[in-house]
């Protein structure tokens, strides 16, 4: 699911994302007059409202769910922003891009949300849907197996997700159902719930950071026109004219052994590792 090869790790090091800025979305908000302290995401933070956003999460405060003259649902207003978001990055998405794709005015929109922190939550919340639930009858490994790889791959198919900060994901109903099922691979286990939150965090982290690397060079590549192997074949010379043996020792020996070649391993490999620590801590895992 996750890296075509494992060699992407390497670039982790150096790769950054940048952050996304938006200022359509203030110029065209009721309330944006005044100084107001920003997102990285664009949204100034005094224009969210948590407790709405947790109503339309949950779709206590659905316009269409009110009355029949509301034209749009929560439901459409989300598949738009995750369309513009798939096809344009995350940087498109605007409350006048959305309304243009719903083919209403802008202003309308503030009618179902107050701003794109909440229009963004409903995105998230939307694509988290996506994630299939595991099977009842997978063991603890089984279990985390394919859980990460149904978020690999929800990171592969809308990368924008890795753009916001998860650290504080929108309590909705589809990101709840998905966290819960990562849970509940430890259920009966004997470890400390302490430790089944942080390793529930470790396995999504991992899969972030991997999802997010990629992402970052396949945008490298199709902003330039340069591929992997292009960047690397233009800086060969460095290896006769500037790499030192005997500074790098190590260097030189994983590369005689090999350790630089194309690597077949996927995110697999690594995400096995940390089951494997799993099991040192709780050897028999969780009871299945």
């Amino acid at each position: 699911m996750y890296w075509i090869q494992e060699r992407y790790t390497v670039r982790s090091f150096c790769a950054s994302l940048s952050q996304v800025t938006n200022q359509a979305d203030h110029a065209a908000s009721p309330a944006a007059d005044g100084p107001v302290t920003r997102s990285p995401l664009g949204d100034s933070v005094s224009n969210s409202d948590p407790e709405r956003g947790l109503s339309l999460l949950w779709r206590g405060l659905d316009p269409a769910a009110r009355g029949p003259k509301a034209r749009l649902t929560l439901d459409q207003l989300a598949k738009a922003g995750v369309a513009v978001a798939d096809t344009q990055g995350l940087g498109a998405v605007s409350i006048r891009r959305v309304a243009a794709e719903l083919g209403v005015g802008p202003m309308s929109l503030y009618t179902y949300v107050p701003s794109k922190v909440e229009l963004l939550e409903l995105m998230i919340d939307r694509v988290f849907g996506e994630i299939a639930r595991a099977g009842s009858e997978l063991g603890w490994r089984a279990r985390l197996e394919f859980l990460a790889g149904e978020r690999w791959r929800l990171f592969r198919r809308h990368p924008w997700v890795l753009q916001s900060n998860l650290s504080r994901i929108p309590l909705g109903p589809n990101v709840l159902d998905a966290v819960e099922d990562l849970y509940a691979a430890f259920d009966g286990s004997t470890l400390p719930a302490l430790q089944v939150v942080s390793l529930v965090g470790a396995i999504d982290e991992y899969l972030q950071g991997a999802a997010r690397t990629m992402a970052i060079e396949e945008q490298e590549v199709t902003g330039t026109g340069v591929s992997y192997e292009q960047h690397w074949a233009a800086r060969a010379s460095f290896w006769g004219k500037y790499f030192d043996a005997e500074r790098y020792p190590m260097h030189l020996k994983l590369w005689e052994r090999g350790g630089f070649d194309d690597n077949p391993l996927g995110y697999e490999f690594g995400l096995a590792r940390i089951l494997d620590g799993i099991e040192v801590l709780a050897p028999a895992g969780s009871s299945d």
